[in-house]
C-alpha cells in the first residue's frame, strides 16, 4: 500500500489552509514524515448510555491534520487512500452525532417523566449539548480538509482521462470517463443526505431560532473583537520587526565603543523576547479567529435550513396553529420595524416638504414692499449681485428699474407692473 503523510505532532499553531493566520516569521514547514498507514481507522464508537460518552470517546479529534502544502507532490493514490480515511472519520463523526441527538431525545423526555430526578436530568442533558456541540465543530472543522482532497482527486483523474496513459486500449478513457461521472453522482447523493439529516435535525421552534440568531450575533462580536486584535498585534508585529532593523544597523555602525554596543545588544535582546511573545500571541488567536469563522459558518447554514422549514411550514396545510402563529410572529416583528422606520422616514419627509412650501408661499403673499406701493414685492431675501435702481411716478405710480434698463444690465421685460393703476388709464383714455 501506498505511503500516507501523518502530521499530528509536526502541525504549526494556526495552519495556513485556510489562509486567515500570519506566517510573517513563522518557521518553515518540518520534513515530511513518511509512515505507513493505519491497519484500521477508529471511528468515534456509538453509545447509548449518556453517562459513557465523555469516557468512551475521547475529544481527540481528526487524527490526520495536514495542511495544504503538504498535500502538494502526493501520487493519485496516495490522495485516494487519504480521501477514505477521511470519509471513514467524517462518517464516524455523523454517527457519534446522531446517538448523541438519541440521547439529547432521550434526556428530555425524562425530564418531563421523572420529577424526582429532574435536575440530575437537567445536568445530563446540559453535558449532552455541550458534546454534541463539540462534535459539530470537529466535523466542521474537518470538512475543508474533505473537501480539498476530494476535489484534488477530481482533478487527478480527470487529467488522467486527458492524458493518454502508456500501454493503454482506446477503451479506457471512456471507462475512466464513466467513473469520474459515477464519482460525482456518488458526492451528489452523499450532499443531499447531508442536507436531508440536517433538514430533518433541525425543527422550526421560536425559541431555537431565537437562540441561534443571539448565538450568531456573539459570534458577529468576537470575530470584529479579534480582527481588531489582530489588525493591532499585526502592527505590533510590525514594528518590533522595524526597530530590531534600526539596532542591527546601529551594531554594524557602532565602532570601537563597547559601552554603546552592549546598550544595543540589550535592547535587541528586549525587542527580540517581546517579538516572539507577540508572534506567539498572533499565531494562537489566528486559530481561534479560523474556529470562531467555522462555527459562525456552521450557524449562518442551521439559520438557512431553518428559515428555509420554517416557509415550507407555513405552506404546509396540516400544520399547528400555535407554532405558526408564534413563528409568524416573529417574522412580522421584523418587517413591522423596518416597515415602521421607513414609514416614519416618509412621513418625516413629506411633512419638512409642506411645511417649506407654505412658508415660501406665504412668505410669497405677505412680502411687505420696499417701495410702499401694494402688489409690489421684493426679489427676495437674497441679495443679487447686479445692480437695481427703482424709479416710482408719483403721478402714474409706475415704477421702473433703471438698473436693468442700463447698457450694462441685459434687456427684459420689466418686473413689476400695477394692473389696477393700466385698468384706470384705460377708462380715462
Amino acid at each position: 500500500s501506498a505511503p500516507l503523510v501523518n502530521l499530528a505532532d509536526n502541525t504549526p499553531p494556526s495552519s495556513p489552509a485556510s489562509g486567515s493566520g500570519s506566517v510573517i516569521g513563522r518557521d518553515p514547514l518540518p520534513p515530511r514524515q513518511v509512515v505507513p498507514p493505519p491497519v484500521v481507522d477508529q471511528a468515534p464508537p456509538i453509545t447509548h448510555n449518556p453517562d459513557l460518552i465523555h469516557h468512551k470517546r475521547p475529544e481527540r479529534g481528526w487524527s490526520l491534520q495536514l495542511s495544504a502544502g503538504e498535500l502538494l507532490g502526493r501520487t493519485h493514490e496516495e490522495l485516494v487512500l487519504l480521501l477514505i480515511q477521511l470519509r471513514r472519520q467524517s462518517a464516524g463523526f455523523c454517527k457519534a452525532m446522531e446517538a448523541c441527538h438519541m440521547e439529547i431525545e432521550a434526556q428530555a423526555r425524562l425530564v418531563e417523566l421523572e420529577t424526582p430526578k429532574r435536575m440530575e436530568h437537567l445536568q445530563k442533558l446540559e453535558d449532552l449539548k455541550r458534546h454534541l456541540l463539540e462534535l459539530e465543530k470537529q466535523y466542521e472543522k474537518g470538512k475543508p480538509l474533505v473537501n480539498l482532497v476530494d476535489n484534488m482527486v477530481k482533478l487527478g483523474s480527470l487529467y488522467r482521462v486527458g492524458a493518454p496513459l502508456p500501454g493503454a486500449s482506446p477503451t479506457t478513457a471512456p471507462l475512466l470517463r464513466d467513473r469520474l461521472e459515477f464519482n460525482h453522482q456518488v458526492q451528489e447523493r452523499r450532499l443531499l443526505a447531508e442536507e436531508r439529516r440536517d433538514w430533518e435535525r433541525l425543527s422550526p421552534d421560536h425559541n431555537q431560532l431565537q437562540a441561534k440568531v443571539e448565538q450568531l450575533y456573539r459570534l458577529d462580536r468576537l470575530l470584529q473583537e479579534e480582527s481588531g486584535t489582530l489588525q493591532s498585534l499585526q502592527q505590533d508585529k510590525e514594528m518590533l520587526e522595524r526597530a530590531l532593523g534600526g539596532l542591527r544597523h546601529k551594531l554594524q555602525a557602532v565602532g570601537s565603543n563597547p559601552a554603546q554596543a552592549e546598550k544595543y545588544r540589550r535592547q535587541q535582546k528586549l525587542l527580540e523576547r517581546e517579538l516572539s511573545r507577540v508572534r506567539y500571541i498572533l499565531a494562537h488567536n489566528s486559530k481561534k479567529l479560523e474556529e470562531t469563522v467555522a462555527e459562525n459558518a456552521r450557524l449562518e447554514q442551521e439559520l438557512v435550513v431553518l428559515r428555509q422549514k420554517l416557509v415550507w411550514s407555513r405552506r404546509a396545510p396540516d400544520q399547528s396553529v400555535s407554532s405558526t402563529a408564534q413563528l409568524e410572529a416573529e417574522l412580522a416583528r421584523v418587517q413591522s420595524l423596518v416597515g415602521d422606520l421607513q414609514r416614519q422616514r416618509l412621513e418625516l419627509s413629506s411633512q419638512v416638504r409642506q411645511l417649506t412650501e407654505r412658508s415660501n408661499s406665504l412668505s410669497q403673499q405677505i412680502r411687505p414692499s420696499p417701495t410702499g406701493v401694494q402688489g409690489v414685492g421684493a426679489v427676495g431675501s437674497k441679495k443679487t449681485l447686479t445692480s437695481s435702481w427703482l424709479e416710482t411716478d408719483l403721478d402714474t405710480q409706475v415704477t421702473q428699474d433703471l438698473g436693468r434698463d442700463s447698457p450694462l444690465a441685459p434687456q427684459a421685460s420689466p418686473l413689476y407692473v400695477n394692473t389696477d393703476v393700466s385698468k384706470s388709464l384705460d377708462v380715462c383714455s
